[in-house]
């Protein structure tokens, strides 16, 4: 899996080849996954801590974000940039591609969108990180569903055991999303 990865994808580095930690993580979500993003065309692009991802991608340098950021997904760019390699930030990363590459359900299944304000209305998410929109939601429902998680003192686990705990909607819904990926990878190949 890891030398089909390191095929897959076209990783431009800057001057950091932390390739090898992001294809460890990638393989988390299996190879159904990894088809899928590879069809999508996605791209993850590497750099040292010090490096602004700004310098990299013409559209944060326009919007004027980069400060303090770990791993980020660019739609506009089908690019992943990674100046911290860990499950955490790579895992949402790959969650926010992963909704993207099958049509942005998080935006448009009515489903997602009611368990995302109900989740809200009962302030039960699986981490702090899935509260911001419903693209954070399905993207840290993803990770955990796909066991993308490493401890970390003080943060929350995003296990499938504590996503089914704390959310049994959305891990009902997550599981009909991961069935809709082996099917999304081969229609896009066409």
């Amino acid at each position: 899996m890891h030398s089909r990865i390191h095929h897959a994808f076209t990783f431009i580095t800057g001057t950091r080849p932390d390739v090898g930690a992001v294809v460890d993580i990638l393989a988390r979500f299996g190879q159904d996954v990894v088809s899928l993003l590879e069809r999508a065309g996605l791209h993850i692009v590497t750099l040292v801590a010090s490096q602004k991802i700004a310098d990299f991608s013409p559209t944060l340098a326009a919007a004027g974000v980069d400060d303090g950021v770990p791993a980020v997904f660019v739609a506009t760019e089908a690019r992943i940039y990674v100046r911290c390699p860990v499950p955490l930030t790579v895992g949402h990363a790959i969650g926010l591609a992963i909704d993207f590459s099958l049509g942005r359900p998080s935006a448009r299944d009515p489903q997602i969108v009611a368990a995302y304000r109900a989740a809200a209305a009962r302030n039960a998410f699986i981490t702090s990180l899935a509260y911001a929109t419903p693209g954070t939601y399905v993207a840290e429902a993803l990770r955990a569903f796909y066991g993308c998680d490493e401890p970390i003192p003080g943060w929350p686990a995003a296990t499938p055991e504590r996503l089914m705990a704390i959310d049994p909607v959305m891990y009902g819904l997550t599981a009909r999303l991961a069935s809709r990926i082996p099917l999304a990878a081969g229609r896009l190949a066409s």
